[in-house]
C-alpha cells in the first residue's frame, strides 16, 4: 500500500476511518443539541486538534507520533431553586443541610398542607 500524505482527504482513511468517525459523532451531537435546545443561542463548537511530537532513536528522528483529539462543546444547562438551611435531624452529627419545599419551590419556608400525609404516628 502506498504512503499517503496527511491532509483532509487522507484523514478519512487513517486508522480505518476512526478520526472521521470521531469527528462525525461530535458533529451529530452538536446538531442534536441545536435541535433540542434551539432557544439557547450560544455557539456550539467541535474541535479537531492534531498534535505531533518527535520519536527519537539513538538521538535521531525515527518517526513522528501524531494524536488526533476531537472534542465538542455545547452550552451548559442552568437551573436554580430556592432553598433554606436547617439542622438535619436524621444526621447522627447534626449537620446543617440544604432543604427545599416540593410543593412551593419559590418559597422553601412555606408549610405544606401535605406535610403530615402518610405519617402513621
Amino acid at each position: 500500500m502506498p504512503m499517503l500524505k496527511l491532509n483532509m482527504e487522507s484523514l478519512a482513511k487513517l486508522k480505518g476511518g476512526l478520526v472521521a468517525i470521531m469527528l462525525e459523532k461530535q458533529l451529530g451531537q452538536m446538531a442534536r443539541d441545536i435541535e433540542h435546545a434551539s432557544d439557547i443561542k450560544d455557539w456550539r463548537k467541535v474541535t479537531l486538534e492534531i498534535r505531533a511530537r518527535p520519536v527519537l532513536d539513538m538521538g535521531e528522528l525515527d518517526s513522528v507520533e501524531v494524536e488526533f483529539v476531537v472534542t465538542g462543546r455545547v452550552p451548559a444547562r442552568v437551573t436554580s431553586s430556592r432553598m433554606i438551611t436547617r439542622d438535619d435531624l436524621e444526621s447522627p452529627v447534626g449537620q446543617r443541610q440544604l432543604f427545599f419545599q416540593l410543593d412551593a419551590p419559590d418559597n422553601p419556608a412555606q408549610q405544606s398542607l401535605l406535610d403530615d400525609e402518610g405519617d402513621d404516628s
